[in-house]
């Protein structure tokens, strides 16, 4: 005689959970596969969905996850990618310097200013003070 089981749900999980070393690797394959393929969202859940049956909810947090990790890259690639140009910069500049070539080497500090942000327009700051003053018809 088979048993009967109780109203609702069962207990416990239904699907199988990816252990954290294949999270890892769905997470660099998703990577791989919105950069190379320019996912957008509803793509990319579509793709989750039928390569390893996620959820909506579950492909979504991959999504972020994946979107904070590229940010990431991109800015230490871009910080150090600022560095080297730097670097060159103030290589020029030397040589500048020592050619006696006056002119190549303002015109050089320009752009290392540029790059480092010193020849941002000046912020004007506006203080004032307002007063308004209502007079009705029985003052004078």
């Amino acid at each position: 005689m088979e048993e009967k089981r109780g109203r609702g749900r069962p207990k416990g999980k239904v699907r199988r959970q990816m252990s954290t070393a294949e999270i890892e690797v769905w997470i660099n394959d998703s990577i791989k596969k919105i950069l190379k393929d320019h996912l957008t969202w509803s793509e990319y859940i579509k793709w989750a969905a039928q390569e390893k049956g996620l959820s909506l909810s579950r492909a979504e947090s991959y999504w972020k996850i994946c979107w904070e990790t590229i940010r990431e890259k991109v800015s230490l690639e871009r910080e150090l990618a600022v560095n080297k140009h730097l670097y060159n910069y103030w290589t020029l500049y030397d040589q500048a310097i020592q050619n006696n070539d006056l002119t190549n080497a303002r015109q050089t500090l320009n752009d290392i200013a540029k790059m480092t942000g010193l020849n941002e327009s000046e912020k004007l700051d506006i203080k004032q003070k307002l007063e308004i003053k209502f007079k009705f018809d029985n003052e004078r």
